[in-house]
């Protein structure tokens, strides 16, 4: 009996070394097949009244974040996904700078930095642990984000990536944040895509209106439909 369940345990223990093994060759196999680098098409999903993604603000971002303020890009993918589930949403494409330089949200930071943090009440050797760190303290997050994201620019960082398992993201820090260098030099915009199915729905009812006189510009109306009312804007 005691050597069945000792091989019962053998096996128990092998399974949990399989599945772990398993895991780590997944996320291996995530960060093989990265396509997020400096120099890359990168997309917004978003229904905000904006025509570019080089008009989007860190600060527009929610500070809970799981990276804090910053402005979310994604893959081409994930960001067409979005859209599907934001009536009125449109997908912002750019480019990213090949001098784009990210901190990996689970990177071990410099003992400087380390330190900084310290100082401002912050405990974490990495990002994603001073992130954790700051929630569990509460109450206005918003100081100690900043002052985390700043000690980050200071080393040369633009950004933060690599918060997500399961999908590609990339922060881009703000223009209060990034040290002698501006947003505007880290992205390019190079096109708006894939407008949702309701836009395209509403275009489409406006052309048939047109047909009978009965209405005005079908692009005009879309547009105005689009963007009427006091939505709070959402996006990726």
């Amino acid at each position: 009996m005691g050597s069945f369940f000792a091989k019962a345990a053998e096996f128990a223990g092998f399974a949990a070394e399989k599945e772990a093994g398993t895991a780590l060759s997944k996320a291996a196999k995530v960060v093989e097949n990265k396509v997020l680098t400096p120099g890359s098409l990168i997309y917004h999903a978003t229904d905000a009244p904006v025509s570019s993604i080089e008009e989007l603000l860190a600060s527009k971002s929610k500070v809970r974040s799981t990276s804090g303020a910053a402005v979310y890009v994604t893959t081409k993918e994930n960001a067409a996904a979005y859209t599907k589930n934001l009536a009125g949403a449109k997908m912002l494409e750019g480019r990213l700078s090949p001098n784009f330089r990210p901190l990996y949200f689970n990177e071990e930071l410099s003992g400087a930095v380390q330190e900084q943090l310290r100082k401002a009440g912050i405990e974490g050797s990495t990002y994603g642990e001073a992130m954790a760190d700051i929630r569990a303290q509460g109450g206005n997050i918003e100081s100690k984000v900043f002052a985390l994201q700043r000690s980050i620019a200071r080393e040369g960082y633009h950004g933060v990536t690599g918060m997500y398992p399961t999908r590609e993201v990339i922060g881009i820090f703000g223009n209060d944040v990034l040290e002698g260098i501006n947003y505007k030099d880290l992205v390019s915009s190079t096109a708006v895509l894939n407008e949702s199915r309701d836009f395209a729905a509403q275009v489409g009812a406006n052309k048939a209106i047109m047909k009978t006189g009965e209405g005005k510009s079908a692009t005009s109306m879309a547009n105005r439909n689009l963007h009427s009312g006091n939505r709070t804007p959402r996006s990726l």
